[in-house]
């Protein structure tokens, strides 16, 4: 995982550029925050899933049982954390509100 940059540094470092290359990085990081803001907009909106899950064991009754059916029903819904997308779950058993 890369190391989340110094914004003092990444500041000092525009000085350097030339104004149209300093417009341009301005645009694109403006529009970084909207995707952003989107995202995050998206995540806690999303509804929550009920899920069921195979546990592995070779000898579990759920290895014969067809696609979707297996242990407890656990929740979760989509939601974006550090820019990638990922899965929030809750306890089993116990839908969310």
């Amino acid at each position: 995982m890369p190391r989340p940059s110094n914004p003092v540094k990444l500041l000092a470092s525009t000085v350097r550029l030339p104004d149209e290359a300093l417009e341009q990085l301005i645009r694109k990081l403006t529009e970084e925050l909207s995707d952003r803001a989107d995202r995050r907009k998206q995540s806690e909106n999303s509804s929550w899933q009920e899920e069921y899950r195979k546990c592995g064991k070779s000898n579990c009754w759920c290895v014969h049982e067809p696609v979707g059916k297996g242990h407890d029903p656990y929740y979760y819904r989509s939601v974006w954390k550090d820019g990638k997308p990922t899965k929030e779950y809750k306890s089993k058993r116990k839908k969310p509100a």
